[in-house]
């Protein structure tokens, strides 16, 4: 039986200002307009939200995340910003409470002015909730950021947030794109340089390939992770920890009218099926090569 509560990820809307070239949600853009909401829709994407809450659909010491595209950099009308604080207020208050857990919160931080995303927080932290947030960024040495600008706008915000929240959990997810493996497998020493410089821990994911081009081959991959081990021993303990956990993931996506379950299906051996989408021309599982290989270390 799996005692681990379950984490439900609500995507509010999949609206984002920036054009990262690896991104699904703004390649289905064509395919899919109604994902993209107005004002309007995304006022009721919240009120869903907090629907699901007050029906208390959520098992009691759930986790909730909320993500995106970006929500803390699109322009939100006073009602609208208004009802997302709003949301904020109602979970925090579950979380006082103990009928939710832990609050994930991601948030690209490709924008300068910060004052949404601070008054969220402060909600929480003002509740003394700061210790169970989960927040996390992104950070890519390729196909992310516009220019230099966006890169050092993405730096100084996570200075700022880790002085301004010392104590909420602070990742950094960094794509296994082929860039990133070519400079991590010539610089493995920046992964210590990175929190020590931003005080994130940088977090290595997979990616699911949309564009080839962008995609590592698995000998690269591996090879990475070797290296890893080799200079952060307890690097792989952890990261196969979070690999390796059972635990249900529910995620949410508000399609205009309510939410629908987005949720992928398991492959058959037991990963979700997009942990198969990794390689090029290779199906095999990233999870089952990063368990193997961590075994045979």
């Amino acid at each position: 039986m799996n005692n681990i509560p379950s984490i439900y990820e609500f995507l509010l809307w999949n609206n984002c200002k920036n054009s990262c070239e690896f991104c699904h949600q703004k390649a289905n853009k064509i395919k899919y307009p109604e994902k993209f909401l107005t004002d309007e829709n995304k006022f009721n994407s919240i009120e869903m939200v907090k629907q699901f809450i007050f029906d208390k659909r959520l098992p009691n010491g759930s986790h909730i995340l909320f993500m995106g595209g970006e929500l803390f950099d699109t322009k939100l009308s006073n009602k609208t910003e208004k009802n997302f604080l709003e949301l904020a207020e109602l979970v925090s208050n579950k979380m006082l409470k103990n009928e939710i857990g832990f609050l994930y919160v991601n948030s690209n931080l490709i924008y300068t002015d910060t004052t949404l995303l601070y008054n969220f927080l402060n909600i929480f932290t003002n509740k003394k909730l700061e210790e169970r947030i989960k927040f996390t960024t992104s950070y890519d040495f390729a196909y992310r950021y516009h220019d230099v600008r966006d890169r050092l706008t993405v730096e100084n915000n996570m200075v700022r947030i880790s002085s301004d929240y010392p104590n909420m959990s602070k990742v950094a997810n960094c794509i296994l794109t082929n860039k990133t493996c070519e400079f991590l497998s010539k610089n493995i020493n920046y992964i210590s340089k990175f929190l020590f410089e931003f005080n994130f821990v940088l977090n290595l994911i997979p990616y699911i390939q949309l564009h080839s081009y962008i995609a590592a081959k698995r000998s690269d991959i591996l090879s990475l992770l070797i290296k890893i081990e080799e200079q952060y021993p307890t690097y792989m303990q952890r990261y196969m920890k979070n690999l390796s956990i059972n635990q249900d993931r529910i995620l949410l996506e508000y399609n205009g009218t309510e939410f629908k379950s987005a949720s992928s299906k398991n492959a058959i051996c037991g990963h979700n099926e997009n942990f198969r989408k990794v390689y090029p021309n290779d199906s095999r599982c990233f999870i089952c090569d990063c368990i193997n290989l961590f075994n045979i270390l």
